[in-house]
Formats: C-alpha cells, sequence, structure tokens
C-alpha cells in the first residue's frame, strides 16, 4: 500500500533509491497496523517476517529473538 505501483511492477532492477523504498515496506506495515490497533503480536510479525537465523538481514536478530509468528510468516512470504 505505501510503495508505489510503479516500482512493484518494475520489469527490470531496481535503482538503489527505489530498493530502499522497497525496505521500507515492513516497517510502514509495522506502524500501519499499530495504528489500526492490532496487537503488539501481529505488528511484530509484519516486523520482523524477513528475519532469518542466520542474521543477516534486516536487524539481524539472534534465533531466540525471532518468536514464532514472524517465523510463520516468513514462510507463508516465500511459499
Amino acid at each position: 500500500m505505501m510503495i508505489p505501483l510503479i516500482i512493484l511492477n518494475k520489469p527490470g532492477k531496481l535503482t538503489t533509491k527505489e530498493f530502499e523504498a522497497v525496505r521500507t515496506i515492513r516497517v510502514e506495515g509495522h506502524k500501519m497496523l499499530l495504528e489500526a490497533a492490532a496487537s503488539a503480536r501481529r505488528a511484530g510479525c509484519c516486523l520482523h517476517h524477513h528475519e532469518k537465523v542466520e542474521q543477516r538481514y534486516p536487524e539481524r536478530l539472534t534465533d531466540a529473538q525471532i518468536s514464532l509468528l514472524p517465523r510463520w510468516a516468513r514462510l507463508c512470504d516465500v511459499i
């Protein structure tokens, strides 16, 4: 909802600026959910569903810091 369709539907490689805009999706979604009175667990799922136990991206959380809901959401995101 927050990313322009011209970026989301772009057929080629994204520019650095476009990629940075896409990377804001999880933070903006988290903020929107909190403003809509979603539970902290649900909002956190949006914020952390890209985390991996290898601690590479985006916040480099440890395995113990990633709760079960974002792990499930990550699976749904890639299926």
